[in-house]
Parts: C-alpha cells; structure tokens; sequence
C-alpha cells in the first residue's frame, strides 16, 4: 500500500524538510499526548508521496512557487507529488488557474491535484491534460457522526441499514459514469466511525487517518475574530488568517440517549481548525483490512489546516 503524508502549508513543509516528521508532530499539536501517540505511530513508515496544500479554505491555497518547492523536493527524494486543493469561489479562479498551469508545464503526468469541487474537476479535465485528476473527500458525502462508535451503530441499525451508512458515492452506477467522464484515477474518504464497505469498485480509494471532517462551510469563526460590527460575518473582508494561530476544542459531556439505552460515548471531542470541524477517528487499520480497493493511506501528522 502507498503511504503519504499530508503537509498543508508551507511553514509545515520547512519543519518537515528541515528537521523531522517528530518535530512537526510535536511542534504543531504541542502538549496534545494523544495526537502525538497516534500521528506518531502512523508516521513510523517511510513515505512516497506528499500531499501539499488545503482541502477547506481558498483563502489558503497555496502559490505556485510553493507547490514546486515541494515538487522539486519530492523529485530529489523520488517521491511522488500531489496538489491539494480546496472549494473555489468565483474571486480566487485566477490563482487557481495560475497555479495548475505552472504545474501542468513541468510535463509529469505524474502529478496529482486533489479536486473538493466538481469545477476544478472539469477545468483540468479541459485545459490541464498533464495532471492527474484526485476526487477529494469533501465530495464524499457518507454520513460522519462522531457522537457514536461503530459498536454503537452496529447496535442501533440493522444489517441493510447500516450496509447503507458504510456505503461511498462510489457504490452508485450514475457516480462511476461522472468519473469516467472526468477521466478521474482515484477518490478518496475519511475513516468514518460506522467504518466503510465498499464491496467491489473499480477505483482506486485513498484514505485518510487519523483526521476526519464533519463539516465546512465559508462562514468561519476564525476569520471573524478580527473583525468589527457590520464586517464580522462579511465574506468581502480581508481574511487576516486567524486559523494558522487559533483552534478550537469542543467538548461535549451528555451521555448519547436513543430508547432508554446509552450508548458508549460519554464525552464528544471535536476539534475547529478555521472553517472546518475534526474528529479524531482510529478505527483506519479495521477499514483497510476490510476493503481491498484502499491503495493508499494519507496520513496527517496534525489537523490539516
């Protein structure tokens, strides 16, 4: 199985570059002995490749001199290389044009952009024949709730219900034929606490641990912290990045009821980072073992922010 860390800026990619993987998980979740334990553990094995960029925010995607910088490091460690990118909105277009340009004129057809939506699946699909396309895990849409343990939902639904809720997009006919158009080589998903069952699917699937997200939106708390009155919720504002030096733990401590029974999760730990909600989810050993179609891992050594 290809194994690849998750590097979401450029500040991460200099830890990692110029120190080590521990340094970066020590020095990004600071005194979380959990994230540490678990990051580290996925991190023991060598790599391949090395995802770079954001999933979530266009605010944060990253410029074309830094996705070569890390292409010509992943060159010099034969490594392969893979963009990340996030949802676009219609201001950030050109940058993102400028960055997929540059990159497809380097001629690797070895080059992989993940695409979090269907237009920048289409707009390399038309223009950028020497990159490979990468469904991302936001056009995903398998239900995540983080409330409840496999245990749990093995408890509550019975067998087609829960075969239901461990299903992908990827399970459906009319998504295959959407693939297919865009000439799409691989998707990829989140460990889900229900766990995932793919069955038998024609594509590569790559999964990513130990960070899942619940939602995202353009709304963000983050951003919003240095603004004042009218301009708090406004979109129009200039983004001072808040995300890059807060984050959010959230806790919730009511027991999870359904029909007098409760359930094993006492406390729900989520986690903000900007615009985005995280779970932490383990459950990746059991989801690879039981789907043949899982060719890769994406570890993250931090919340990918």
């Amino acid at each position: 199985m290809e194994r690849a860390v998750f590097i979401p800026n450029i500040e991460y990619f200099e830890m990692f570059r110029t120190n080590s993987i521990n340094d970066l998980i020590h020095r990004v979740n600071l005194n979380n002995k959990k994230f540490i334990q678990i990051c580290q553990a996925l991190c023991a094995q060598k790599f391949d490749r090395i995802y770079f960029g954001n999933e979530f925010c266009d605010e944060l995607l990253v410029s074309a001199e830094e996705a070569k910088t890390v292409y010509n490091y992943c060159c010099e460690g034969k490594m392969k290389f893979t963009l990340v990118t996030p949802y676009m909105s219609d201001g950030k277009l050109p940058r993102l044009e400028s960055l997929l340009e540059e990159l497809n004129r380097i001629h690797d057809d070895a080059i992989e952009v993940v695409c979090n939506d269907w237009g920048t699946c289409s707009l390399i699909n038309e223009k950028y024949h020497n990159l490979k396309i990468v469904v991302g895990r936001l056009l995903d849409k398998m239900s995540k709730d983080a409330r409840f343990a496999q245990s749990d939902y093995e408890s509550m639904y019975d067998a087609k219900a829960l075969e239901y809720l461990q299903c992908s997009n990827i399970s459906t006919e009319s998504y295959k034929k959407i693939l297919d158009q865009l000439h799409v080589q691989s998707v990829e998903i989140d460990c889900p606490p229900q766990g995932v069952k793919l069955g038998q699917v024609d594509m590569n699937v790559n999964l990513y641990a130990p960070f899942g997200f619940i939602t995202t939106g353009r709304m963000c708390m983050m951003r919003f912290l240095s603004q004042n009155g009218e301009k708090k919720y406004s979109l129009e504002t200039a983004c001072a990045k808040g995300c890059q030096k807060y984050d959010q733990n959230m806790i919730k401590s009511n027991h999870c009821k359904r029909e007098n029974h409760f359930y094993s999760v006492e406390k729900c730990k989520l986690y903000r980072k900007g615009n985005t909600v995280f779970y932490l989810s383990e459950n990746y050993e059991d989801i690879i073992r039981n789907n043949q179609s899982v060719e890769r891992l994406i570890v993250e050594p931090c919340i990918p922010f």
